[in-house]
């Protein structure tokens, strides 16, 4: 990747060696991959495997493998359809995101604001008003799955749109991955709507006749008998051969549902399909079939998408991470070997596939075989050999161990024997029998032949059990008949709800969906409703929920109009090749220059040779081991004047770090008194008069959207400059905090969240925010010097003293501000600890014991800890490239965010991770809980960006875990050179113009709602006015180019806060004198424009509320005598 060096070569003749040494590799890849996958389809009993691999541009395998059918014995070939299951969906997510940019509609619009969709309705008016396309296509709507509705015969795209009031909530809205194939069959119907044509015919004309695949069709209009496909088969031992042949009819049914998975295909044309992904979108005749950034917006990760299965390949369990836990728009993203892959894998009544794409070098591979795998293991670790030889990579599993996999890393998951014997019911099996119905189900027959000791269940035309009873009373347990051989049935609960005799008349059966289980009742047994208020068949007791509701919308109305590189040292137990290995990077370290120093030297010779090239005048660092610590100590000089030293007692203010503690606090006060952390903040009794910008916002926000930036509210960070600023002040302005995204859609960072978390812990502890830290953390854990930089006498403590660079400064080094620290930090939880390495280092200890305090006492319940580790939101920097294989030889990736934390891996390993950036003050924690290690530093000059402090957590990480170091000091303050370039900022000196009008036209005292106010003022013999905000920050503000455009120079304080783009206009004054101003520098996304004290005018015309418009009143009053209406 860089220039050829001495080591690389070295290394490049020991990688050479070791291969000749594993026996040569004068196979070729195809050869190669042919030989481990036969072998591998006969150790796991599959028939036939499918294959295409593109590399460089090229179709470079497109075959099969093994048979189509065990009894016909036909090869499988590159033209053998198999059905691809839910590998469909990205077919059906790139078909729909390009059908709604060609009719200029938002993918994040909600669906029923366009015109072919208004009628949709789901089961409250939450989601009816919010739920987008990407919501559907990413997963992430919180509703049941009802998966099992697929077995009915009724199903069809159009039902399940005309059913979605059906549909319960699991979770709520955009809160957690739930992997939902109706809400793409919701997607499907949405396509049919836009488009006027069947999904199928939408997906041919869209996607399979440009890009040529012309053997490409669905099974739901497939002619299974005509055609060249593969047989499905199941495992079942007590079948010949240990096979069970599939049923084309049940997958046929499955499918009607199309868009979840209906393709069947070949190698062929699959082939044209990876092409298409990894040529950015480009047909075989080079067109653009979809352009580019329709299918990049695809996969854009939408939602952490966490799987069980997932922590059986990653380090240190395998040699190698392959992690794809986040949820796009029909893919899944994440990491193989460091390098980001798209991927998806498809399962179904037969079949098993997986596809994935590696952009970064150009690779793409697809499979599927004919046997159903329970789980996904055996794809992942066929994938990753076939990856490896593509990649020209050693292969860190053979035919063997794919076949054993998880084994010998880990042991096989197992399951439970499912064999019962069948029990005695209790009461005749004919009292179970009839028909009973579910509105979203459909309908099940129960039915008894007197000849038998079970009962029959059929749904719909092709899946029948039969039933036998369970120990408990009018409970029984289903074995599947035929197609519903692999479909057993546990639980299913007779019950009599309606009838006072006690006879049966309902079934529950949590078999269909176990988070929440349908309960079919009996044909005639529902009670027609005789007592009704306010509507046909409306219970009084609802008629009074209808009329809230009645209420809660006329509020509505009146406030709301508008991821590892190659390791070259073996995990699994030493083997030759391992041994061979490790005497090799023994040597490479020699010719690096030896490292017979300890892990503690090798820091510190390479930290100290760092902060003298990076001009850092001090860092502290603390490392804790394996319970130990390891190393607590400062590097460098607190202060460039008095070059006193920094030792591990120098408090650094931690800026963002303190996130962490905050969210730890908050979530341990709110389990505490026993409230939820996913309920909304206005259902604590202390909390409901939090009132938000919109009537969502007040109603769904919780303590987690706060502490995972979710949100979509606008940052607003520069009212922390203010004068005015608390806690309490934050939450007493939540309506002037627009929006800047929808609702839970996307990472936005936002300190005034955590201002507000502050508050909330504030009203639920009675405490203020900072003794609230110090009683529930700082006491326990013995973090005795750790302060607050609200509450600090700077002038008494051992404090470093906070840098900018300033190349006009002497030493190239502008000493920062305590004051300014101060005031941006009053909101305290975004930023404010003041601490040293001595008491990070039992901070890395309590994380790394799972909430332990310095005694082994459970400080933090351990639940509550990892809580705040899960993800919750997608957080990608657009300095996330810079360290991402192949660019770097390891990846360093946190793209996601929890609470308080992001996670991501580092060469493989899961951690736990934070920066901290302040005005003169940079941070960076990493916790790494396989390995028992955290890492701690914080340095006293102002990083832009966060790349000096990656590279050195990089090399301090690989010490401690005892790696061969990737970076050194020289690397370390070049980089991202020579891996890259590095960023460059464009330049800022500005010449003045000439104000359009004379400079004390724009002088005033401005205000705004949220921001408070600013002065600007002009000294009579000067060029230039000043802007006062707040009590430290001041600027000079010069005339641009455009007429009434300013910008600043800040003066002391707020030298390091340049303005731009400062617009005054007239907005009220009819003579066009200035009365207000623009500061797009204070909110990019929404720049808050100050009025002139005196300048809004009043409203005096009003009516139905205090300055609400006549007009505005009028509408108002109508919608209340409609609604008033409609409800009675």
């Amino acid at each position: 990747m860089s220039p050829p060096t001495k080591t690389a070569a070295v290394l490049e003749a020991l990688l050479a060696l070791l291969v000749a040494l594993q026996g040569g590799q004068a196979r070729d890849m195809e050869g190669a991959i042919g030989t481990t996958l036969n072998a591998t389809l006969a150790c796991l009993n599959i028939p036939g495997l499918t294959l295409a691999v593109v590399k460089d541009g090229e179709v470079v395998i497109s075959k099969g493998y093994g048979v189509k059918d065990v009894v016909s014995k036909e090869p499988v070939t590159n033209t053998t359809l198999f059905n691809i299951a839910s590998l469909t969906k990205a077919f059906a997510a790139t078909v729909l995101a390009n059908v709604m940019r060609k009719k200029s509609y938002d993918i994040d619009s909600p669906l029923t604001t366009f015109s072919e969709l208004k009628d949709l309705k789901f089961v409250n008016d939450l989601l009816t008003s919010y739920v987008t396309a990407r919501d559907l296509l990413s997963h992430r709507t919180g509703l049941a799955t009802y998966n099992n509705i697929r077995l009915q015969d009724e199903l069809s795209l159009e039902i399940i749109g005309s059913k979605l009031q059906y549909f319960n909530t699991t979770y709520p809205f955009r809160t957690r991955y739930l992997y939902n194939n109706n809400m793409y069959g919701l997607a499907g119907h949405v396509t049919e709507r836009l488009t006027g044509k069947k999904w199928e015919d939408a997906v041919r004309s869209e996607i399979l006749t440009p890009l040529g695949m012309s053997s490409t069709s669905f099974v739901t209009t497939a002619d299974f008998g005509s055609l060249n496909v593969a047989t499905p088969y199941f495992y079942d031992d007590a079948s010949p051969g240990g096979l069970r042949k599939g049923s084309f009819d049940l997958i046929r049914t499955w499918f009607r549902n199309s868009p979840s998975g209906a393709i069947l295909t070949n190698a062929a044309d699959m082939s044209r399909w990876l092409k298409f992904h990894l040529s950015k979108g480009k047909g075989p005749d080079g067109s653009q079939v979809v352009p580019k950034s329709v299918l990049e917006d695809t996969y854009r990760p939408q939602i952490p998408a966490i799987s069980g299965q997932d922590a059986y390949l990653k380090r240190p369990t395998t040699p190698v991470t392959f992690d794809y836990a986040e949820y796009a728009c029909g893919w899944r993203t994440g990491f193989y070997r460091g390098y980001p892959i798209i991927t998806h894998t498809g399962t179904s009544w037969g079949f098993s596939s997986m596809l994935v794409l590696l952009p970064a070098k150009d690779i793409g591979v697809y499979f599927t075989f004919n046997t159903r795998e329970s789980g996904r293991l055996t794809r992942r670790a066929l994938m990753s050999f076939i990856l490896d030889a593509v990649m020209e990579e050693t292969p860190w599993l053979n035919a063997s161990s794919i076949c054993s996999f998880p084994s010998p890393f880990r042991p096989r998951p197992t399951k439970a024997p499912t064999t019962k014997v069948p029990g005695t019911a209790t009461r005749p099996l004919e009292s179970y029998t009839g028909v009973y119905e579910h509105p979203l189900f459909g309908k099940i027959t129960i039915a008894h032949n007197d000849t038998d000791t079970f009962l029959t269940m059929a749904y719909g035309a092709v899946t029948r059990w039969r039933l036998y009873p369970d120990a408990s009373t009018d409970v029984f347990y289903g074995r599947g008949d035929g197609d519903a051989w692999s479909f057993p049935i546990s639980g299913m609960t007779f019950k009599s709800i309606y009838n006072k005799a006690g006879d049966i008349n309902s079934v529950t059966v949590p078999t269909f969906e176990a988070r929440d289980p349908p309960t079919f009742v009996k044909e005639g047994a529902r009670p027609t409703p005789t007592s009704s208020f306010g509507g046909e068949g409306l219970p009084r007791t609802q008629a009074a929920v209808f009329l809230v509701m009645v209420f809660d919308l006329l509020t509505f109305a009146f406030f709301c109009p508008g991821y590892i590189a190659l390791k070259l040292a073996a995990m699994s137990p030493p083997t030759k090749t391992a041994v061979v290995l490790e005497a090799m990077l023994v040597l490479l370290v020699a010719l690096q220059g030896g490292q017979a120093r300890g892990m503690e030297g090798a820091i510190d010779t390479t930290l100290n040779a760092t902060l003298a090239c990076l001009n850092i005048p001090g860092l502290t660092l603390a490392v804790v081991k394996d319970g130990e610590v390891v190393i607590s100590k400062g590097y460098g000089v607190k202060d460039v004047v008095s070059k006193e030293p920094v030792t591990n007692t120098t408090l650094f203010n931690i800026a963002s770090l303190t996130k962490a503690f905050a969210a730890t606090v908050l979530a341990n006060v709110i389990k505490k008194k026993s409230y939820d952390i996913d309920s909304p903040l206005t259902t604590f009794g202390e909390l409901k008069d939090l009132k938000f910008v919109n009537d969502l916002l007040t109603s769904y926000v919780t303590a987690r959207d706060l502490l995972s930036h979710r949100t979509g509210l606008a940052t607003y960070n520069s009212i922390r400059l203010q004068d005015e600023l608390s806690l309490e002040i934050i939450g007493s302005k939540l309506q002037y905090f627009n929006t800047t995204y929808p609702f839970r859609t996307r990472y936005l960072y936002n300190n005034n969240m955590y201002g507000l978390a502050g508050h909330v812990t504030e009203r639920l502890t009675g405490k203020k925010w900072e003794d609230a830290v110090r009683s529930e953390i700082l006491t326990p854990l013995g973090m005795s010097s750790t302060s607050f930089v609200t509450t600090a006498d700077f002038g008494s403590l051992n404090v470093a003293t906070p840098y900018f660079y300033d190349d006009a400064s002497p030493g190239g080094l502008r000493k920062g501000s305590f004051d300014l620290i101060r005031t941006w930090f009053r909101n305290s939880p975004s930023g404010a600890i003041l601490t040293n390495a001595a008491d990070m280092s039992k901070w890395l200890k309590f994380h790394l014991s799972k909430g332990r305090g310095p005694d082994g006492s459970q400080v933090v319940p351990k639940s509550v800890l990892e809580d705040t580790y899960r993800p919750q939101i997608p957080a990608i920097s657009g300095q996330d490239a810079y360290l991402k294989r192949p660019t770097t030889p390891v990846t360093f990736d946190y793209a996601e965010y929890a609470c308080g934390w992001r996670t991501g891996f580092y060469r493989g390993y899961p951690i736990i991770t934070h920066t901290g950036t302040s005005w003169g003050f940079s941070s960076m924690l990493v916790l790494l809980p396989a390995k028992d290690i955290g890492v701690y530093f914080t340095f006293n000059t102002r990083e832009s960006g966060s790349l000096t402090r990656r590279a050195l957590m990089s090399f301090i990480l690989d010490a401690a875990m005892e790696e061969t170091p990737w970076l050194n000091a020289s690397t370390i303050c070049s980089f991202p050179s020579p891996f890259r370039p590095r960023p460059t900022q464009a330049p800022t000196t500005k010449t003045p113009g000439t104000a359009a009008r004379p400079l004390e036209k724009y002088t005033g005292v401005y205000e705004h709602p949220l921001f408070g106010k600013i002065t600007i003022s002009h000294n009579d013999t000067g060029t230039f006015l000043t802007m006062a905000y707040g009590a430290v920050t001041r600027w000079r503000l010069y005339p641009d180019a455009s007429a009434d455009v300013f910008y600043g120079r800040g003066d002391g304080d707020a030298w390091s806060f340049p303005i731009s783009g400062m617009t005054f206009k007239s907005i009220y004054n009819k003579a066009g004198d200035i009365d207000s101003v623009t500061v797009p520098t204070f909110e990019a996304r929404d720049p808050p424009t100050f009025v002139k004290e005196g300048a809004r005018p009043t409203s005096t015309s009003s009516s139905g509320g205090e300055g609400l418009p006549r007009t505005q009143a009028a509408v108002f009053l109508v919608i209340v005598l409609d609604l008033l209406t409609f409800a009675f």
